[in-house]
């Protein structure tokens, strides 16, 4: 794509294609380059003055054509910029996100039960107990120990 100001644009008549009725412009830019280019609506998308980025995308004997359209202003970043995260990332925000609605369900259902009121450190403590018993970093599965961690929260909230 090249980037220039349009210092002449003309209409030049329609087509039916594929897309619809388009309306055909010859534009030529202030750096010597003329292509005609299709637009959807009638009275082009640009006007003289106008700083815009094109691309030729073909030369015959009748001239160049080619795409006219807004400069990147870089103010929304492309799918490139994006930083990319690795599957584990992602595995490990779904396992945390889980283990924050559990945390809150049974936080929750325990405080109704003793009457007492919700604290967000609890719900904190426990989903990263229950985060860390899911991607295996403290203790294998027992019985047990699910059982300690229920009865922990339990007296937390009661005591």
């Amino acid at each position: 794509m090249s980037l220039s100001k349009v210092k002449h644009v003309q209409p030049s008549g329609t087509y039916d294609s594929n897309y619809g009725l388009l309306y055909k412009y010859e534009y030529t830019f202030e750096d010597g380059v003329s292509i005609t280019a299709n637009h959807k609506k009638e009275g082009g998308n640009f006007q003289v003055g106008a700083e815009v980025e094109y691309e030729v995308k073909g030369t015959n004997d009748k001239g160049s054509w080619g795409s006219v359209k807004k400069p990147d202003t870089g103010n929304f970043p492309s799918n490139a910029s994006k930083p990319q995260v690795n599957g584990d990332a992602v595995q490990l925000m779904i396992v945390k996100q889980s283990s924050l609605k559990v945390a809150l369900d049974l936080i929750r259902h325990n405080s109704i039960a003793s009457d007492s009121k919700i604290q967000a450190g609890d719900v904190m403590e426990l989903a990263g107990q229950l985060t860390k018993w899911v991607i295996a970093e403290e203790k294998p599965y027992t019985p047990n120990a699910v059982e300690g961690v229920a009865q922990e929260v339990s007296d937390n909230l009661q005591g």
